[in-house]
């Protein structure tokens, strides 16, 4: 490559010599091609002016024949052949000479020999030849035809002199050419001469030269013929050697001098480029060096700014933003510092609405307001996307720490005009306040990050400052998190069954099935709104919930082999579940491999995962009431459902949230609710289910209102599986036993 960039003028002379050579020798060829096609158009205009003289001379023969004939009457018959000989022994290509009389019979014919099947041969019996003589007669002039297939199986040439005109006629003296010998004594004279030729008639080849090397159709010239009542196409070209004489060397020598001299002046070319090149690289060397020096240390300073400056903002990087806490630590006087993590509520979609030019333009502005908050001894960074940092050395008082970090919210609680749209924005702050000498960066950072996390959690547009509560918060959160990936592997959950009644016949119709874990130092349960959230948000939720729907199932089957299959089992999914790809496999593989009914199955969702889910997972959910899977809403009434959702989507039932059963029937606002729920539920043909229910007022208005269905301590407690199966055993009241029940 590097040899082609130096030597690229000389090849672009050479390209351009080669170029103009190839243009100069293609103008001679076409010259040279054109004068043999010109020598060969002379060529052929001489065949065909053999063809039109020797077919001339026959007709003249005959015609002189018919003329002495009418002029001196009918000759002797000896006489007549001797000239008909002479005629023949003249002329090679003739089959014969003959005499038609006036009937068209052919009465001479010379020579007999070879000619037998001729003689006497009644022409007139010949449709088209009969036509050719009536003509020559009516016309009293010669009539002929050519490419007439001759008795003897050759093609001929066939000439008819009339002796006389009309009535007066006498008969016809004819002159059978054979063709192709004709053809070859033309040939002989143009192939001595170097040339070859073709003819054909009615595109039929009828004659093809083939006597020496031949150039073909390479260079030819065609001529077309009117020959008797056929038109002849000639084709005429010279043999290779033939084609050697005419044609002229001129386009090889312009070749060899072109290519000569493209060679000479890219050589020349290339010396003066070099010596222009070397005189250039002597003289510009010290610049280059000077420039290389200068460029150096620009590059170092982009670098420096690149590495420690966010290029939208201006503002420092989080990797500057890291270094400066660094090096404000190293100084050992004893202070307080603080760490101020900012970041913006929703901003996401900003970019999503207007894009992410808009967005960057939001950014500059946000920036803008953060910087009016502040003093020079703030430290502001964009360590992310849409968070800042800002770090204060020697914090006069946490008091002061406070009013900036709400100056700030209130600064960034406003709205911006972009793009024609009017954006309200708001930010979350979390900082920690702490002692330099007992912390360092990472401290710093790590607890101003879980003190924003808790101003999100919180509903965000808020402030939290980072305190011992909140770490040792967080520690619990990662210890659960262990312990409960140990109980995970080591199978200590167990499940307990709260039982379902129907409060009309007292009688359990089936279990919802309730995840319960012993804390494994303190051996107590610890409760499930405590441990659940964690699996959820570590992943453990899924392989746990698979584990569910196996320990569920199994259990479920058991009892109905011990006579009770009326009874169904309810299943709680989180939306981390739903979120999995597998989770309808999962359901009818653990159902189907103990043979359960799908109808023994009921899945229940809460209100809020329900509806937050509806949209992207409307198919699961249809696939599942479809196959015959029960689908409820737990905790109805404390969410926000919309009641389209409940007509158009695959619910099957409602369950009442307890807090609206507690203070039934005394709590009049609960009344309301629980009977709009009911009544909901009954108008769109829904089970609904009341949870919590404690004490016999409840249950009772609760059936006046038409719920029959109960779950609560009034009937029971949640129980081990060990229990209800006691109570099975037993044949407990609680349960009907049903032999031949079907779902």
């Amino acid at each position: 490559m590097q040899l082609f960039l130096h030597l690229k003028h000389a090849l672009f002379i050479l390209l351009l010599g080669i170029g103009i050579t190839y243009v100069s020798v293609n103008i001679v060829k076409k010259h040279e091609t054109q004068e043999v096609k010109n020598t060969l158009s002379v060529e052929v205009n001489k065949l065909t002016e053999q063809i039109d003289s020797a077919l001339n001379e026959q007709m003249f023969l005959y015609n002189w024949m018919a003329k002495q004939w009418l002029t001196f009457g009918q000759p002797d018959a000896y006489l007549w052949h001797q000239q008909a000989k002479l005629i023949i022994d003249n002329h090679n290509y003739l089959q014969a000479v003959v005499w038609v009389d006036k009937h068209k019979t052919i009465r001479w014919i010379e020579p007999l020999i070879t000619n037998q099947p001729a003689f006497n041969l009644d022409l007139a019996k010949i449709p088209f030849i009969n036509d050719v003589l009536e003509q020559a007669a009516r016309t009293g002039e010669i009539a002929a035809v050519s490419n007439w297939k001759l008795v003897q199986g050759i093609d001929g040439l066939l000439i008819y002199a009339p002796i006389g005109a009309g009535e007066d006629i006498q008969g016809y003296i004819s002159g059978v050419i054979k063709q192709k010998e004709f053809l070859n004594s033309i040939a002989q004279t143009t192939t001595l001469s170097g040339y070859q030729f073709s003819v054909l008639a009615n595109d039929r080849e009828i004659y093809h030269s083939h006597n020496q090397t031949s150039s073909g159709d390479e260079i030819a010239i065609t001529r077309d013929i009117k020959v008797f009542n056929h038109n002849w196409q000639i084709k005429l070209w010279p043999t290779s050697k033939q084609l050697g004489i005419i044609s002229s060397a001129y386009s090889t020598y312009t070749a060899w001098i072109g290519l000569l001299l493209s060679i000479i002046f890219a050589f020349v070319c290339q010396l003066l480029i070099s010596a222009r090149s070397y005189s250039r690289f002597l003289n510009k060397i010290n610049q280059d060096l000077e420039y290389q020096i200068s460029e150096r240390e620009k590059v170092e300073q982009d670098l420096i700014k690149t590495a420690n400056y966010d290029e939208l903002t201006g503002l420092a990087n989080r990797a500057a933003f890291d270094k400066h806490i660094k090096n404000k630590l190293t100084n050992k006087k004893p202070r307080q510092v603080a760490v101020m993590l900012v970041d913006l509520d929703r901003f996401k979609d900003v970019n999503d609405v207007l894009g992410h030019a808009s967005g960057d333009r939001l950014l500059t502005k946000i920036c803008t307001n953060i910087k009016a908050e502040l003093n020079e001894t703030h430290y502001l960074a964009r360590v992310g996307g849409d968070e800042f940092g800002i770090y204060i050395d020697d914090v006069p008082s946490l008091v002061m720490l406070e009013r900036t970090a709400m100056q700030i919210l209130k600064a960034l609680d406003t709205r911006f005009e972009l793009d024609d749209y009017e954006f309200s924005t708001s930010a979350s702050i979390g900082y920690t306040y702490a002692d330099s000498q007992n912390h360092n960066l990472t401290d710093l950072i790590r607890n101003a990050d879980s003190a924003l996390n808790k101003a999100k959690d919180n509903g965000k547009n808020c402030i939290y400052r980072y305190n011992n509560q909140l770490h040792q918060s967080i520690l619990n959160r990662v210890e659960l998190a262990r312990l409960l990936r140990q109980a995970l592997d080591n199978k200590t959950f167990e499940l307990h069954y709260q039982p379902k009644f129907d409060s009309e016949s007292v009688s359990c119709i089936g279990f919802e099935a309730l995840l319960r874990w012993r804390h494994p130092e303190t051996n107590e349960f610890v409760r499930p709104d405590i441990f659940i959230p964690i699996a959820e948000e570590t992943g453990l939720i899924i392989p746990l919930g698979k584990w569910i729907l196996e320990q569920a199932c199994a259990q479920l089957k058991q009892w109905h082999d011990m006579g009770y299959p009326e009874l169904s089992m309810a299943i709680n999914l989180s939306g981390r579940q739903i979120q999995a790809s597998s989770l309808y496999q999962d359901i009818y593989q653990a159902y189907t491999r103990y043979e359960l009914p799908s109808s023994a199955i009921e899945i229940e969702l809460t209100e809020q995962v329900f509806i937050e889910n509806i949209i992207q997972h409307e198919n699961f959910m249809r696939k599942l009431t479809n196959s015959g899977v029960s689908l409820s809403i737990d905790d109805f009434g404390v969410g926000y459902s919309s009641l389209s959702y409940l007509k158009n989507f695959p619910v099957d039932t409602l369950k009442i949230d307890r807090s609206f059963i507690q203070e039934l029937p005394q709590n009049y606002n609960d009344v309301c609710i629980v009977k709009a729920i009911i009544g909901l539920a009954n108008s769109i043909d829904l089970k609904v289910i009341a949870e919590g229910v404690e004490n016999k007022e409840q249950l009772t208005f609760l059936n006046q209102q038409g719920c029959k269905y109960i779950q609560g301590y009034y009937f029971s407690k949640p129980l081990t599986s060990e229990q209800i199966t006691q109570k099975l055993t037993a044949e407990d009241d609680w349960f009907i036993k049903k032999q031949d029940f079907v779902f």
